[in-house]
């Protein structure tokens, strides 16, 4: 049976909501001060690396993009200098990774099966602006990367025709050295993402 809520067992809990308004000199920075700081990039794509110090984000669209995808606008310090820059929410759903070494990689995979394409090894056709057509390529996933790659030529009539085991195996291992320090870096730009995210909510005076 559930307890009875009295006066006497009931109890009222006040939580306390923390304001951080940003401010310069001591005054509080208008919507006109913050449309002047100058837009610069604050996270590396490279590796996920900080240009300087966060201070938060704002509630903010300056240039009308609040319909646009899942960003942040930051607020930022390097030196004695204050910069605010757009940070958009990593999407690796659709992004595919090329490389050099993937049209060898996977020709050597599909010599070395037979000359049978690999069960792991998908042909897709792509649009291509530039032919203004579909094209034949072939993707796959390493380290849950998709990657991308030219068709596997199925032409082959014998084994001398294809390329040695020893290029086979040094396109597959660049590959996957390539592959790595991608997963890594998405890594790195998702981990990054987290953190701007939790930083605090900065207010500006209308």
């Amino acid at each position: 049976m559930a307890e009875k809520l009295t006066t006497h067992n009931a109890q009222v809990t006040t939580a306390t909501v923390e304001v951080k308004t940003l401010t310069v000199s001591g005054k509080r920075v208008t919507l006109s001060v913050f449309r002047q700081l100058r837009e610069r990039r604050l996270v590396s794509p490279a590796d996920g690396s900080l240009a300087g110090v966060p201070w938060g984000y704002v509630n903010y669209h300056p240039d009308k993009c609040d319909s646009d995808g899942e960003h942040l606008h930051v607020i930022w310090q390097i030196g004695d200098n204050l910069y605010r820059n757009r940070v958009d929410e990593p999407m690796w759903f659709e992004e595919v990774f090329y490389s050099e070494w993937a049209g060898d990689a996977i020709q050597g995979k599909y010599c070395s099966n037979g000359h049978q394409r690999p069960k792991w090894l998908d042909r897709v056709n792509i649009w291509d602006d530039d032919e203004s057509g579909p094209r034949d390529a072939s993707t796959f996933r390493i380290n849950a990367v998709t990657c991308e790659a030219p068709a596997v030529y199925m032409y082959h009539h014998s084994i001398e025709e294809c390329m040695s085991e020893i290029d086979s195996k040094k396109a597959w291992d660049c590959l996957k050295a390539e592959v790595a320090e991608e997963a890594a870096r998405r890594k790195a730009l998702k981990e990054r993402w987290t953190e701007l995210s939790a930083l605090p909510q900065l207010f500006i005076a209308v």
